[in-house]
C-alpha cells in the first residue's frame, strides 16, 4: 500500500512514553465496588431492560435507556425512556416522555442529548426521530436537528462536547447543512452558540464524502470530530477498497486525517466506533482489519489507539504482556485525559482467572499496559453474564450495561441493567 504521510505502527512502550503521567484523582481513591444505577431514587430495581450508558467525565452523572416503567412516578408511556443517574444522591430523573435513545452528557452532566421520536417542542412536526439537548439545570429543552431526514437513516448518534456548546449527530436529512448533495447519511456538527451546521466528511481539498458517515466524537472544546465512513477521503491511501475506516475532522482549519491506517491492501472490512480524548490527540477505535499493527493474527475485531501526535498505533486489546486476545474486542471508551481506555471482549486470557465464559469488560492503562477487569462483583467475584456498552469518566468510574445477576445483591429482576465500577 502506497503512502505519502505513512504512520509509524509502535508498540504500548511507545504510546506510554508519549502520554503524560496522570491518574485517577486520589479523592476517588477507595477499593473498588460495583453499584448499580438503573434503579428508582429509593434503591428499587427495575421492571424492564436496562442499556446503553454514558457517564459524565467527572463520574457524578450517568445516562442510560431503559424499557422499565417503575424508575420515577408516572411513566405510562409504554416504551423505552431516556434516564440520568445522580450517583452522588441517587435521584434518577426522567429526561424525556417518549421513545427515546443513544443518550450523552457533557462534561459535568448538565447537559444530556438524546435522540427521540416524540415531538418536545413545538415546531418540530417532521414525524421522525430529532436529535435533542435537556439543560437538565434550567430544564429547558432544545432540538438540535433540523430538516426531514430520510426512514433508513433518522437523526440519531449524538455526541456533545465537554461544555455543551457543540453537537454533532448523524441525518439523511439533505436540508441539514449547506451544500449536502450526496444523498448519505452525514455527519453534522451544530454550534449551538452561532446556530450554525455544518458538514464534516471532506476531503481536506473540500470534496464531499460519496458514502454514509456514522459515529461521530467530539474532543471536550468541539473542535475535532471524529467518525467513520467507506468514502475515500485520503487520497494517498487508496488500498483501502470499500472499507469502512475511522476519520478526524479539524473543524478549525477544515482539514481531514485518517486515523486507522492499514499498512497493506484492506477490502470491504472496517473500523469504526471511535472515542477521542478530550484534547483530541488520542483517538481508539474497533476495527477487524489485521494490518494496523505488525503481528496481528488473532483473526478478530480488536481495539486500538492512535496517537495524532507520534502518529503511532497501538492494539489495546491485549494482555498485560502483549498476548493477543483470543476473542473478539469492541465498545471502546477513552478518558478525557486519555490515559486509559475500557472496552468490551470475549476473549478469556486478557486476565488471570478468567473462566466465566462471557463478554466482560477490560480497562487498559495505556501508560504502564496494566489490564484489569471491569465487570466484576463488589467482592471481585465474575459476572454470570455477558456485560457491554461500556462509558469511562476520569474520576475512576465505568459505566457498564450487564445481564449478570450477582454483580450486586438483591438483583433479582432477570434483566439487563447498568453498573458502575468505582475503580479507585
Amino acid at each position: 500500500m502506497h503512502f505519502v504521510r505513512r504512520s509509524t505502527v509502535l508498540g504500548t512502550a511507545a504510546l506510554v512514553a508519549s502520554l503524560a503521567v496522570t491518574t485517577f484523582p486520589a479523592s476517588a481513591a477507595s477499593s473498588p465496588r460495583t453499584s448499580r444505577v438503573s434503579t428508582a431514587t429509593d434503591g428499587h430495581q427495575a421492571d424492564g431492560a436496562s442499556s446503553a450508558p454514558a457517564i459524565s467525565a467527572d463520574g457524578r452523572y450517568v445516562a442510560f435507556v431503559s424499557a422499565a416503567d417503575d424508575l420515577v412516578p408516572g411513566d405510562r408511556n409504554g416504551t423505552a425512556d431516556v434516564f440520568v443517574k445522580d450517583v452522588r444522591t441517587g435521584r434518577t430523573q426522567r429526561v424525556a416522555d417518549g421513545p427515546a435513545s443513544d443518550p450523552a452528557l457533557s462534561g459535568d452532566g448538565r447537559y444530556v442529548v438524546f435522540a427521540t421520536a416524540a415531538a418536545l417542542v413545538k415546531d418540530d412536526d417532521n414525524g421522525v426521530d430529532d436529535v435533542y439537548l435537556l439543560d437538565r439545570r434550567t430544564h429547558r429543552t432544545e432540538r438540535i436537528s433540523t430538516g426531514r431526514p430520510t426512514s433508513w437513516m433518522p437523526n440519531s448518534m449524538p455526541a456533545i462536547s465537554a461544555d455543551g456548546r457543540t453537537v454533532a449527530y448523524v441525518t439523511s436529512a439533505p436540508d441539514a447543512a449547506p451544500g449536502d448533495t450526496n444523498e448519505r447519511a452525514d455527519v453534522i456538527v451544530h454550534d449551538r452558540r452561532t446556530g450554525k451546521n455544518q458538514l464534516v466528511q471532506y476531503t481536506t481539498a473540500g470534496v464531499l464524502a460519496d458514502a454514509d458517515a456514522l459515529f461521530p466524537s467530539l474532543s471536550a472544546d468541539g473542535r475535532y470530530v471524529t467518525f467513520d465512513t467507506p468514502a475515500l477521503l485520503d487520497p494517498d491511501h487508496a488500498d483501502v477498497s470499500k472499507t469502512r475506516l475511522v476519520y478526524l475532522r479539524d473543524l478549525r482549519t477544515q482539514t481531514t486525517e485518517l486515523i486507522s491506517r492499514p499498512t497493506g491492501y484492506a477490502y470491504k472490512n472496517y473500523a469504526d466506533a471511535s472515542s477521542i480524548s478530550g484534547s483530541g490527540r488520542l483517538v481508539a477505535f474497533e476495527s477487524g482489519l489485521y494490518s494496523l499493527v505488525p503481528d496481528d493474527t488473532n483473526k478478530a475485531a480488536d481495539v486500538f489507539v492512535y496517537d495524532r501526535a507520534a502518529r503511532t498505533t497501538v492494539r489495546v486489546s491485549t494482555a498485560a504482556d502483549g498476548t493477543q486476545a483470543d476473542g473478539p474486542s469492541d465498545s471502546v471508551s477513552l478518558s478525557a485525559n486519555g490515559r486509559y481506555a475500557a472496552f468490551t471482549s470475549a476473549a478469556d486470557n486478557l486476565v488471570p482467572g478468567d473462566t466465566n465464559g462471557v463478554a466482560d469488560i477490560f480497562l487498559k492503562d495505556l501508560r504502564t499496559g496494566a489490564v484489569e477487569r471491569v465487570s466484576l462483583t463488589a467482592d471481585g467475584g465474575q459476572a454470570d453474564g455477558p456485560s457491554d456498552a461500556v462509558s469511562l469518566s476520569t474520576t475512576g468510574r465505568a459505566a457498564f450495561s450487564s445481564a449478570a445477576t450477582n454483580l450486586v445483591p438483591g438483583d433479582t429482576n432477570s434483566v439487563a441493567d447498568v453498573f458502575v465500577r468505582h475503580l479507585r
